[in-house]
């Protein structure tokens, strides 16, 4: 099995993520982390031995700012890259456990058709992982209030 990664900007979304791919590796699947460039997951994902693609994902802020309007173009643009190189490797499923920097992956994911898996380790769920509770596969939660 091709297992996809993502989910970033602090340790509380990329170490669970980590975990998941440890014990995947473990079992002889194929593992990368896909995340942010700004992001702490590129140096956690080397630390653990793991192949990482980065891409320019930033927390959105207000919508309806300019700021806003320039981390959707990153957003767009990114998550183009992300299908390119899931178009290449072929990765059957892809986890998920948010933060900004999963964005890209999660789209890129939605567009391909690749099976999405979320974990939500919070009980009030982020903005992405919101948004792509529909197209997931599966939801992992923690606590019983999340959903």
């Amino acid at each position: 099995m091709r297992l996809a990664l993502t989910g970033g900007g602090t340790g509380g979304h990329i170490f669970p993520a980590l975990e998941v791919g440890r014990l995947a590796a473990e079992s002889g699947d194929e593992v990368r982390y896909f995340g942010s460039h700004r992001g702490q997951e590129r140096r956690a994902a080397a630390d653990a031995g793991f192949l990482f693609s980065a891409t320019e994902a930033s927390p959105i802020p207000k919508l309806a700012s300019l700021q806003g309007l320039r981390a959707i173009v990153a957003l767009i643009r990114s998550s183009k890259l992300v299908a390119k190189e899931f178009g290449q490797w072929r990765p059957d499923v892809l986890l998920s456990t948010g933060g900004y920097s999963s964005g890209p992956s999660l789209r890129a994911a939605r567009s391909l058709g690749v099976s999405i898996v979320l974990h939500e380790q919070n009980s009030v769920p982020g903005r992405n992982t919101t948004s792509m509770a529909s197209a997931a596969a599966k939801i992992c939660i923690v606590f019983e209030e999340t959903y």
